[in-house]
């Protein structure tokens, strides 16, 4: 374009970004894919297996760790599945110096699957939506999701399996 402002609006490459990501593979690369991946599938195994041990606990996915599943674990802790509290036990988990994301993770139609409930739920959540219910009015269904990866050790999944069986007792109790 040869008139203003057109000119000026095509701006320069993301060149920053694109130096940045190769050296993001090349680190990774040096590191090694498989190391890392089995670095992980084993913070996943060790997670995914304590935690089955703690009552209260309900892991969502499969229930071993292997090729088909990442350590990437969603759970929640409680009596119901409709208990709501994985905002609750996130915030527990921060004090405690345990990071995780709780939600429904925009996947709003897989949670609900992957906690087990009917599709008749995610139907009757879509037309109360429709309604204009919202989640302050009814709270959306969600989980606790922790996620390792080849920056974390057995440690970290360690210390986190110990908040989580913490806050198990307190909310089992």
């Amino acid at each position: 374009p040869s008139s203003s402002p057109d000119r000026f609006e095509p701006g320069t490459q993301n060149l920053e970004g694109a130096v940045e990501w190769g050296m993001a593979a090349e680190y990774l690369a040096k590191l090694g894919m498989d190391k890392i991946h089995g670095h992980d599938l084993a913070l996943g195994k060790y997670f995914v297996d304590e935690l089955a041990k703690i009552p209260g606990v309900t892991v969502y996915g499969p229930k071993t760790v292997d090729d088909d599943r990442l350590a990437v674990v969603a759970f929640n802790v409680g009596r119901s599945v409709l208990e709501r509290n994985y905002g609750d036990v996130a915030r527990k988990l921060d004090a405690k110096g345990v990071s995780v994301r709780d939600g429904c993770f925009c996947a709003h139609v897989l949670i609900p699957k992957l906690m087990g409930l009917p599709n008749e739920w995610h139907e009757e959540r879509t037309q109360e939506m429709l309604q204009g219910v919202t989640s302050a009015d009814k709270p959306l269904l969600g989980t606790v999701r922790a996620s390792f990866a080849f920056y974390n050790n057995l440690n970290d999944a360690y210390q986190a399996v110990q908040a989580i069986r913490t806050i198990a007792n307190e909310i089992m109790n």
